[in-house]
């Protein structure tokens, strides 16, 4: 008989049970359940210890829970307390000894409702860790989930009791969940959960928008209410979430009349009547009822119209005719001061079409607003926009200004009371944040140096040159090479891209930490711009593009040709990688936040490479031929880091092109001279020719193979063929402690020629490759990827790289790197404004006190400096009186030396107390040493503290430490202490000339006779009352130290002379000299008293706000720390996104017209939509309107740049930052143009020598018609309005013709005159005529990524 079979007789028999015996044996089997637990091991008994521990905490329920989903029999068997219906006495096993044996199926279990806690929970969560009683996930940084029986007694449900995310904004949480809901849906299992947030969690989501984002995740309402009573007043089992995997499909258990009439019977039981109605709904939903219309999505336009602000203040055209400076330099024409005044409409009010849109208004705009208000950090936690961003756009900032973070009731929909609207808050952000703009710059001097080489439409071929050709348009509005109209004409031009960060600092140390750094192309102009932007001082040009106006031809579509182009062929952001290195690095309070949020990009950057690379492997092996068979044996032998194939691609695509170099057998030598066939020939030829025998190179031969990969020359060459885009994410794998793929190779050769297995494998493999005489060449990349191309990978990899080198920067510099001035830097400086001031003030202090006492030393060492120079002159006249002065000197100075050594022999005794300790801790054998040579040369003894002139012996230092310190300069010891007794020798020692015998007798030897004094060395009084001695030596010792120094004091005094009593009370400590109000020591205890004032202000300041630290002080207040300016880009290939955007919508601004100037005709639209004329070409005056925007490719930039293609730096993000801003442009401006995917090859010079992943990468955009024709009408009733305008005006001036009166102005400036005037036209017959540009990357609404935690909910 079966398990299943005995259960169920078993059951039979036990229905008859009292139900006094069945609580007896609940209670029995519980005991039982509980000894089980506690032996179980593991994830075992966690999984049971849960449900046991539930039913523990609550008796009561335990028996309604069994009623609810299962009979007494399942109780009884999953405790274990089952009788067994055949063997007398004896019980079924429980659900822990059927665990252990491997049977989850039981019938009793399965009824239970225990088998999803130990199905599940025995075979452990996948990239989980057990930890008491939770599961942790290290790739989500230690966030954890518990999960707990279905309190409602589901068998196929799990309770999602506590989810615990360690940091916030990290996706932790929503990794989890979809880890669990991964695994529920591969076991059917349903999942549910009571959405509320944990007590004593700050930052996390509030109960609705925890509801929001698990219902974003597939979850529903699992017990929907009957009425519309509000969330909050719901009861608990109305809250509860389920859901339910897409694999498993409910059905009922009853007919709808059944389910009724179980509805009716249960009204005394208000949750199981809301379960059963609940059921029957979703079983039998009602036909009648309409369902409630869904709210038509915006559009990309709408979103941006919603998102965006509109500039005050057009900057328009500026003509320049050099950029490096001069006086006779000038910026003119430089904008115009609005639109039509007079209109009704704000839109036809604004002097300009475009309106930029940032990342937080893009995600406000987008965001599903909640029903209630919530707090400005509940909106932070939903917009979900990066710490850059924030920063950036100031939302967080506005946020706080307006006391709103902590507010519940700060924003809300209109109507429901809160402190600001949606609305009004996307207008006052909009006010707040950041502004944009272009400046379209006529006849940039080097512009024209940029010019790619691109092809005449005479010497073009089709065949070899490319698809088109652009030649250029010179246009005078351009502007001429010189100021005489006859000069040459320009083509080209430079859009200026200006930022202002609208930062207004609150102090004025934040006033002072603003910072200017346009490029130095730009520095001249700095002052115009900030005017335009109401005289801000934020205002920066942070990148340029350039150009130039050509005319399209040699298309094989005809009727494109003739027509005006505008083409962009360089795009550059300033200052962006050295932006790059210094991000992150600059203030410490962002340090740990900014090396978490590299950390996280690079992971991201590396999962997506890798996730390339998988895709690119799984294609690959897909193809069952001998090549990828032979291939992927080679790679076949170790695993990754992360065990993904995905991981060896970049070790894949060097072994490809590394095998294609080598060559084929018999194939010639290589024309290519760089080839590393070259070298491994030669490697043949010495290692496989003898004099008699020299056979063909053949690189397939395994045993030239093994030698050649184990050489220098093998190594260097396949290093040689890996790209170097891809060496951060070069995969190490358990190489054994090898870093390159290559030194496995190596090992794999070493082992084929000692006939292992594994090497022999992989040579043969790599022989049999290139021995295939199939001609094919990429063979890998060309099948593991669609069509070759790599790019997407390769952008991945730079990306990780570039951040790898931001982390690296940010590790290595710590908080030395420099001050990047963004919003964040501003506020902190602002907040800490006035404590740095006071700190600043105090530091004043400090210094002003220094240069008092440097400025008291030197008047005192000056006195003796000025006495050696007097000296100087007194022997000089004395040498002419008498013979033997100079003699007697001389003795004298040698007599000196002599005293200095026998000092120096007594300094040099290990001896640190008393008068030889005192000698030796003022050097005053050499201080004597130098006296005597100052006096022998006539040269200064002293340097000067406060002079850049130096040239004593003696630092000043001395003579402040010992004075500050409140003693006597030793000097003014030697010149003054008493030495014809042993009170001298006390003077000397305590360096105190105040010192008399009466103090000594009375024992005022232990006090300092100055107050502040502190004596540290002691006398003993002797036997009688008229001696006494010191304990640093013996008296006879003593007295030849004081006869030494007396010897030495005549012999200083007779150098001095009379002034040496003046000279010693200069340098005595409580001397002050004329118009010294402080002596040294006090000056000194004034510098001190600071210095603990700016301690205690530190102190304070940290104690109210932990972040204050003394770097930081450093940091913002350090005159030689280099301030950047913060540009506003997250990365260079976002940089690039944003500027082709922004040239994008200078051109739709009217500037795709710049070249027309006020005709002396009328016009009609129907002329200028006409090709030019080759009349136009040669008379400078091309007036269509373009068809075309063309933007080439980065590598042909890279050629006319001369710039390596092994290293293409930033341009290697241009080309796919052009793509993706040209895709979000056209999203949000549709039916503006459309991208022209037959023209893809514009015509240069160079073109043949493009590599293969830049060719066919140029992009053509052609304006579409009816826009054209809009523009045309535009320009010409503008041109029209102005010609009746210049008529009069040259009739006035008595000028023969109109065309000679319009003829005197410059045309750079008439062009001007002629777009403001268009675009006003423009706006009154296009009343939806906005081009909207995506400022800043981003925008998408996610929810926060960390959640913080869920309540634990027991039923």
């Amino acid at each position: 008989m079966t398990a299943a079979r005995r259960r169920l007789e078993s059951r039979q028999r036990i229905a008859a049970m009292s139900p006094e015996e069945l609580e007896q044996m609940r209670a029995q089997g519980l005991e039982q359940f509980k000894e089980d637990v506690s032996e179980a091991p593991g994830a075992l008994a966690q999984g049971l210890g849960n449900f046991a521990r539930f039913l523990t905490e609550d008796p009561e329920r335990t028996v309604k829970l069994g009623g609810l989903f299962t009979d007494a029999g399942g109780i009884a068997e999953a405790f274990g307390y089952y009788p067994d219906p055949f063997n007398e006495g004896e019980f079924l096993p429980s659900a822990l000894q059927q665990a252990k044996e491997g049977d989850y199926l039981g019938a009793g279990l399965t009824s239970l409702g225990a088998i999803p806690l130990v199905g599940i929970f025995a075979r452990g969560l996948k990239g989980a860790r057990l930890v008491e009683g939770a599961y942790k996930y290290e790739k989500f940084g230690d966030s954890s989930v518990k999960l707990d029986a279905d309190p409602f007694g589901d068998e196929n449900t799990l309770l999602i009791n506590e989810l615990t995310a360690t940091e916030f904004r990290k996706g932790y949480g929503k990794g989890i969940m979809k880890d669990l809901i991964e695994q529920a849906e591969e076991q059917g299992k349903k999942l549910t959960l009571f959405p509320q947030q944990l007590e004593g969690i700050t930052g996390g989501m509030d109960d609705e928008a925890l509801v929001s984002f698990y219902k974003s995740l597939g979850f529903k309402t699992r017990f929907a209410p009957t009425d519309d009573t509000p969330y909050d007043s719901l009861p608990d089992f109305n809250k509860y979430l389920i859901y339910e995997p897409k694999t498993v499909k409910a059905t009922p258990t009853m007919s709808e009349a059944e389910y009724n009439a179980a509805i009716g019977a249960a009204r005394n039981d208000k949750a199981l009547q809301q379960k059963l109605i609940a059921e029957k709904n979703e079983f039998y939903p009602k036909k009648d009822k309409k369902k409630k219309e869904k709210t038509p999505e915006k559009t990309a336009r709408q979103i941006a119209e919603a998102a965006s602000e509109g500039t005050e203040h057009q900057i328009g055209n500026v003509r320049k005719r050099s950029m490096g400076g001069g006086s006779d330099q000038q910026a003119e024409a430089f904008g115009f001061d609005g639109g039509d005044f007079k209109a009704q409409s704000p839109y036809q009010k604004s002097p300009n079409l475009t309106r930029y849109s940032t990342a937080a208004t893009r995600a406000l705009v987008k965001m599903k607003k909640p029903g209630q208000n919530i707090s400005g950090d509940a909106l932070l936690n939903r917009l979900e926009l990066s710490v850059m961003n924030e920063d950036r756009s100031g939302i967080r900032a506005l946020i706080e200004e307006m006391g709103g973070l902590d507010d519940p009731n700060f924003i809300g929909a209109d109507g429901k009371g809160a402190t600001i609207t949606y609305d009004q808050f996307v207008k006052r952000l909009i006010d707040f944040g950041p502004k944009r703009n272009v400046i379209r710059h006529s006849s940039p001097d080097y512009a024209n140096l940029q010019e790619l080489s691109y092809i005449s439409p005479d010497s073009f071929d089709a065949a070899s040159d490319g698809q088109f050709t652009l030649t250029p348009v010179r246009a005078r509005s351009y502007g001429t090479d010189s100021d005489d109209a006859g000069g040459f004409v320009h083509h080209r031009f430079a859009n200026l891209h200006v930022h202002d960060k609208n930062i207004q600092a609150k102090t004025p140390v934040g006033e002072k930490a603003q910072v200017s750094t346009s490029h130095r192309h730009y520095t001249d102009m700095s002052g115009e711009i900030e005017n335009v932007f109401e005289g801000s001082n934020n205002a920066e040009i942070i990148a340029h593009s350039r150009g130039g106006l050509y005319v399209l031809n040699n298309s094989p579509v005809v009727s494109d040709n003739g027509f005006l182009t505008l083409n962009f062929d360089e795009f550059q952001v300033d200052g962006m990688s050295k932006l790059s290195k210094a991000r992150t690095v600059a203030s410490p309070q962002k340090l740990l936040k900014e090396k978490s949020d590299l950390q996280m990009k690079m992971t991201d950057y590396s999962y997506n490479a890798g996730e390339l690379g998988n895709k690119a492997v799984e294609r690959f092996v897909a193809v069952d031929d001998p090549y990828t068979k032979e291939f992927s044996n080679i790679f076949s032998f170790y695993k990754t880091d992360a065990g993904d194939e995905g991981e060896k691609i970049a070790d894949m695509l060097a072994m490809d092109a590394f095998i294609d170099d080598l060559g084929k057998p018999g194939q010639g030598v290589p024309t290519n001279p760089y080839s590393t066939q070259v070298d491994a020939r030669k490697f043949w030829e010495k290692n496989f020719h003898t004099f008699f025998n020299k056979p063909e190179y053949d690189p397939s031969n395994p045993k030239f193979l093994a030698k050649y990969l184990q050489s220098k020359e093998g190594q260097e060459a396949f290093e040689s063929h890996f790209n170097s885009s891809f060496a951060g994410l070069r995969d190490r794998g358990d190489f054994g402690g090898y870093k390159k793929f290559g030194e496995r190779l190596a090992e794999y050769a070493k082992g084929y020629e000692q006939r292992n297995a594994t090497g022999t494998s992989v040579i043969e493999s790599i022989s049999k490759i290139i021995a295939d005489d199939s001609g094919k060449t990429n063979r890998f990349r060309n099948l593991a990827f669609e069509n070759g191309n790599i790019d997407p990978l390769k952008e991945q990899a730079m990306e990780y790289t570039n951040t790898a080198n931001e982390l690296e920067t940010l590790l290595a510099e710590g908080t030395g790197g420099s001050n990047i001035i963004d919003r964040a830097y501003i506020q902190s400086v602002d907040k800490f404004g006035d404590t740095i001031t006071k700190l600043q003030g105090i530091t004043e202090n400090r210094r002003a006190a220094s240069d008092f006492i440097n400025k008291a030393v030197d008047e005192r060492t000056g006195l003796v400096n000025q006495k050696i120079k007097d000296f100087q002159t007194y022997s000089r006249s004395m040498a002419n009186i008498d013979a033997d002065f100079a003699k007697k000197n001389k003795q004298n100075l040698k007599t000196l030396k002599s005293l200095a050594n026998r000092l120096q022999e007594i300094e040099a005794r290990n001896d640190y107390d008393g008068v030889a300790g005192k000698l030796r801790n003022t050097k005053t054998s050499k201080l004597i040493k130098d006296i005597v040579k100052s006096f022998e040369n006539g040269t200064d003894l002293y340097k000067s503290k406060a002079s850049d002139i130096n040239i004593g012996d003696i630092s000043p230092f001395d003579v402040s430490y010992e004075l500050s310190q409140g003693q006597d300069y030793v000097l003014a010891l030697l010149l003054d202490a008493d030495f014809s007794s042993e009170l001298g020798l006390r003077q000397f020692d305590r360096a105190d000339l105040n010192i008399t015998d009466v103090d000594i007798r009375k024992n005022r030897f232990g006090t300092n006779l100055r107050p502040g004094r502190a004596d540290s060395i002691q006398i003993r009084a002797p036997g009688d009352e008229g001696k006494f001695s010191f304990t640093s030596g013996p008296a006879e010792e003593l007295n030849t130290q004081r006869e030494l120094l007396q010897d030495i004091q005549f012999g200083l005094r007779s150098l001095f002379g009379a002034d040496y009593e003046n000279i010693s009370k200069a340098l005595r400590a409580d001397t002050k000299l004329a118009n010294e109000n402080l002596t040294i020591r006090e000056l000194s205890d004034k510098q001190s008293d600071l210095s603990m004032q700016r301690a205690m202000t530190i102190a304070a300041e940290q104690e109210k706000n932990p972040e204050f630290s003394e770097e930081l002080v450093n940091q913002i207040t350090s005159g030689g720390r280099r301030s950047m300016y913060d540009l506003p880009f997250d990365s260079v290939k976002d940089s690039i996104g944003q500027v082709v955007q922004g040239d994008l919508a200078n051109t739709f601004d009217g500037y795709l017209m710049q070249h027309l100037t006020p005709q002396p005709r009328t016009l009609t639209a129907d002329d200028l939509l006409e090709p030019t004329t080759n009349d136009e070409l040669v008379e400078a005056l091309p007036m269509g309107v373009p068809k075309f925007i063309t933007i080439p490719t980065a590598g042909k930039t890279m050629q006319t740049r001369g710039k390596s293609f092994d290293d293409p730096g930033g341009f290697a993000f241009q080309d796919s930052g052009r793509d993706d801003a040209i895709k979000a442009f056209m999203e949000d401006n549709p039916d503006l143009v459309t991208i022209r995917k037959d023209l893809t090859e514009t015509a240069t010079r160079q073109n043949q020598d493009l590599p293969k992943e830049y060719q066919n990468k140029d992009v053509v955009l052609e304006i579409n018609e009816d826009v054209r024709r809009q523009y045309a009408r535009a320009f010409a009733e503008a041109n029209n309005t102005l010609l009746e305008q210049y008529k009069q005006e040259a009739l006035a001036k008595n000028f023969a013709s109109v065309e000679a009166y319009i003829g005197q102005f410059d045309n750079t400036e008439m062009a001007e005159i002629l777009r403001e005037e268009a675009m006003r036209v423009f706006k009154r017959n296009n009343l939806d005529g906005e081009t909207y540009v995506r400022y800043a990357k981003g925008g998408e609404v996610n929810l926060h990524k960390g959640i913080g935690a869920m309540a634990r909910e027991v039923l």
